[in-house]
């Protein structure tokens, strides 16, 4: 109707074929009759005796009735305000006549993200959507034929066949089979999880605390924020959060630091700055900044790098799409690296912040698609770093540099999730023949999982428990100025 009042020139030349299945949906009769009474308001206000603006077919129709009207209809046109998987627009695509084709889509259908070639509205925005349609009927007839191609070939490739068979591969690529599933906490807060599959077994502490004290050397690779960290928030109630783990962390990393048979290593993806910052209190701990890119083995030694040969050209071109985005995305921010950038978004709007995260995933994948690069989604973030990954290369280097020396015989490795399954096997290849447990089958390449960073803390509380009963040492920590304020003497950067 406002279509009809706005561009005058329609109301001869265009008709709109409403159909309605009162028999497969439940409807309050009020609704029939508000429609009826609508659709008779249009056509006496805009219709002659030779035209009606509006076809209202109220009845079920058959399926070769709806190709028929599909194969003459110019357009398209659907605005559910809420929807799951509508098939309606592929039934479209498939049956229209050279010449024709296009789609008009409310942004809440689900498929209006996969057809490409659709014009996405907002349905409470009516004068956007008569916009929409004048434009869509002014196309010319070479963007028509060119926005149902995209479309026929999308929904020609992906079949219900294509994606039974891509799921099932999903299926196979998982670590391993399971038919158990743990049910974790919500919340948009620091464990921010639903289900989880048991992929491997809930570690027991008594018994590791037993078999800790049995073994000569030992070496822990820690993956540091996905396990203790608050990836893609800067709010103050999660700062207080953060720091409250980073004092519980730092005062176990330097109880087992001190431990002549330990050996601890973070690797992380922040920056040098931030796990400098971070962990300075521990002096005897080895710190990797960016994924392996940067390394050093104690506090007071020098940053390494990995590698000095490296493209970097595509940093300026990918920070100016993050942004863009970061102005239109309230709470987001950019983590510029040396090497990378991360953006964050955990204190945006969840629903509005994953949106947007997504946009721009795309958006990074078509524009960089010609550098090396690897555009990972993260916690809360998406980073984008060079395609070949610096972790198998320093971890390598560490299993090298403390072989000779210290010979570790339990490497413990705590890493997140399923994404760091490759990283596990890197450690296999890497460790050398005598990292053996000592008389202990039951430990040998075992994996375990916890459930939040709270039971991670415990396993820290657990082995410097172990460590801090075989060195005198470690009372001084207790007496120590820099532990004894731990929760509200450690702050974060601004990492604007």
């Amino acid at each position: 109707e406002n279509l009809l009042k706005n561009y005058p020139n329609y109301q001869q030349n265009l008709l709109f074929i409403q159909v309605a299945l009162p028999d497969t949906v439940f409807f309050r009769e009020c609704v029939r009759s508000e429609i009826r009474v609508i659709v008779k308001r249009i056509n006496d206000k805009f219709g002659t005796k030779e035209h009606s603006p509006v076809m209202y077919i109220e009845r079920k129709i058959t399926f070769e009735e709806r190709v028929a009207i599909y194969s003459v209809s110019d357009i398209f046109f659907l605005t559910p305000i809420r929807d799951g998987l509508n098939l309606i627009p592929y039934e479209y695509i498939v049956s229209a006549n050279e010449g024709k084709g296009q789609l008009i889509l409310s942004e809440f259908t689900g498929c209006s993200n996969s057809l490409s070639g659709a014009v996405r509205i907002n349905p409470w925005n009516i004068e956007e959507v008569s916009r929409a349609l004048d434009k869509v009927l002014q196309n010319d007839p070479e963007r028509i034929k060119l926005k149902h191609a995209t479309d026929f070939k999308f929904v020609s490739e992906h079949t219900t066949k294509e994606w039974a068979e891509s799921f099932l591969m999903d299926l196979k690529k998982t670590p391993e089979s399971t038919n158990r599933m743990t049910k974790l906490g919500l919340g948009f807060g620091l464990t921010f999880q639903i289900v989880q599959k048991e992929i491997s077994s809930r570690i027991n502490f008594e018994e590791f605390s037993q078999f800790y004290g049995k073994v000569k050397k030992r070496l822990f690779l820690v993956d540091y924020e996905e396990n203790f960290g608050l990836n893609g928030f800067r709010s103050n109630q999660n700062q207080k959060i953060q720091e409250k783990f980073l004092g519980s962390i730092n005062f176990h990393m330097e109880i087992l630091s001190r431990d002549p048979k330990n050996i601890i290593f973070v690797i992380s993806g922040r920056t040098r700055d931030i796990l400098h910052f971070n962990f300075n209190p521990v002096k005897f701990l080895g710190v990797s900044a960016e994924n392996g890119f940067f390394y050093r083995f104690q506090r007071k030694k020098n940053w390494n790098k990995i590698n000095d040969s490296i493209d970097l050209s595509w940093i300026p071109i990918a920070f100016e799409i993050m942004r863009s985005y970061t102005i239109r995305t309230d709470g987001s921010f950019v983590e510029e690296k040396a090497t990378g950038l991360v953006w964050y978004f955990g204190d945006s709007d969840p629903e509005f912040g994953y949106w947007q995260a997504k946009e721009m995933f795309d958006h990074l994948e078509g524009v960089l698609g010609i550098f090396e690069v690897r555009i990972n989604w993260g916690n809360n973030c998406i980073q984008v770093e060079k395609k070949i990954s610096n972790k198998k290369k320093i971890i390598k280097k560490i299993f090298n540099f403390f072989k000779e020396e210290l010979s570790p015989n339990l490497a413990i490795y705590i890493g997140n999730k399923e994404i760091d399954e490759k990283t596990f096997g890197i450690i296999k290849q890497s460790s050398p023949e005598n990292l053996k447990p000592p008389n202990d089958s039951k430990w040998e390449h075992r994996k375990f999982f916890f459930r939040d960073p709270k039971e991670a803390m415990n396993f820290f509380g657990s082995a410097s428990l172990g460590s801090f009963r075989n060195s005198v040492d470690n009372w001084s920590i207790l007496n120590s100025e820099n532990y004894k304020n731990k929760q509200t003497r450690l702050k974060l950067p601004n990492l604007s």
